[in-house]
């Protein structure tokens, strides 16, 4: 009995491990519902631990919170995933000791599953029949994957991030400026905002790594943008010219409030702004 509630578990474990790495990583939907529930914590009790570091100390440590988040989450994923093998290997005799033929300890089989998961190969202990040595080939298999598209995710993090810092130094470039000029500058960042909401939508992650430099953050960059569109200049009807660029300025802060937030209380727009705020640690 305790072997099959320990498979089961085991299979069920990794079912939503699997499920939840492939929605966060590749599905361009945005967290899975562990990834969320990993990450959303961390980046509050982030948030709360810089803005206090910073009242209090005048210490900085906005550069820190990112990639914690980020070491969290990938520590959640590869210890689903050794919790569902250990539980699936401890549902049956499956493993013995190599030298003695003795049924394999916790410990042993614990090991067993952080190698195949690995691909390294290397352990005490060996499957007792095919069926056994199989599973350990999927092990292989997945953890090569979990590796790959791991390394992928971060790569495409640190590209949106990029991205959006680019295009906040760009929306700052341009407070000096006023009248045409300035909404000729405005209305060429509506193309590359959309571009960008598309990446928080696809993974929120980008939004907690937060910059020390206010000028390079795009929150805070967008909470400014928000402001500015609201304001009466904009009201009037702008140069035919400059309406499409405006539009999709708009549509970029409307996708922000819809997508990458998920805020099903408050308009678009709002919802926008309460992300921008949040995440811009002002």
């Amino acid at each position: 009995m305790t072997g099959y509630i320990c498979l089961s578990t085991g299979v069920i474990l990794l079912a939503l491990a699997v499920a939840d790495f492939l929605r966060t990583t590749i599905s361009l939907g945005g967290l899975g519902p562990v990834s969320s529930r990993v990450t959303e914590p961390l980046w509050r009790i982030g948030r709360s631990a810089t803005l206090f570091c910073e009242r209090r100390f005048d210490l900085s440590i906005r550069g820190a919170v990112g990639p914690t988040v980020l070491s969290a989450l990938g520590a959640t994923w590869i210890l689903l995933h050794l919790a569902a093998y250990t539980l699936i290997y401890l549902g049956g005799a499956s493993l013995v000791s190599s030298e003695t033929g003795a049924p394999a300890t916790l410990v042993q089989v614990v090991a067993f599953s952080g190698s195949a998961l690995s691909t390294l190969g290397a352990s005490t202990v060996q499957p007792t029949n095919g069926w056994w040595d199989i599973l350990s080939m999927i092990a292989a298999v997945n953890g090569m994957v979990v590796l790959t598209l791991s390394v992928s995710f971060v790569l495409n993090i640190i590209h949106s991030t990029t991205t959006a810092r680019q295009w906040a130094v760009r929306y700052n470039a341009l407070q000096g400026l006023s009248g045409r000029d300035r909404l000729e500058g405005l209305v060429s960042l509506g193309p590359d905002l959309c571009g960008i909401v598309v990446d928080l939508t696809a993974s929120p992650l980008t939004g907690v790594f937060v910059p020390d430099d206010p000028e390079m953050s795009f929150p805070k960059a967008v909470r400014d943008l928000i402001e500015e569109l609201e304001d009466q200049a904009f009201a009037t009807c702008p140069p035919a010219s400059f309406e499409a660029g405006l539009a999709q300025l708009r549509l970029g802060i409307r996708l922000l409030g819809r997508h990458a937030l998920g805020a099903a209380a408050k308009s678009d727009v709002e919802a926008a702004r309460s992300w921008a705020q949040d995440h811009a640690l002002t």
